[in-house]
């Protein structure tokens, strides 16, 4: 919680078995765009330094075994990246 105020996010994860094309590197920006773009990284290199808390909770998604805890999770000090850092 900054200043008093907190966000609460809610999300839906989707299974994608199959894919073709390629990961766009760099995302078209807009008002309101909270992407930089996409990089194909190991999952033990998520950390909370370069990803967002919805793609740490993927990561926990898939680490077990298709579970996750669904309390809160809280982030006191997560900073919105300015520029991709892969």
């Amino acid at each position: 919680m900054k200043n008093g105020h907190s966000i609460s996010i809610s999300a839906f994860f989707y299974r994608v078995h199959k894919s073709a094309g390629a990961i766009e590197p760099v995302a078209p920006q807009f008002i309101g765009q909270d992407s930089l773009g996409a990089a194909k990284i190991p999952l033990e290199n998520l950390t909370i330094k370069n990803s967002s808390p919805l793609v740490l909770k993927a990561k926990e998604y898939l680490l077990a075994h298709e579970s996750f805890d669904v309390k809160d999770t809280i982030y006191e000090n997560w900073e919105v990246l300015s520029s991709p850092i892969f």
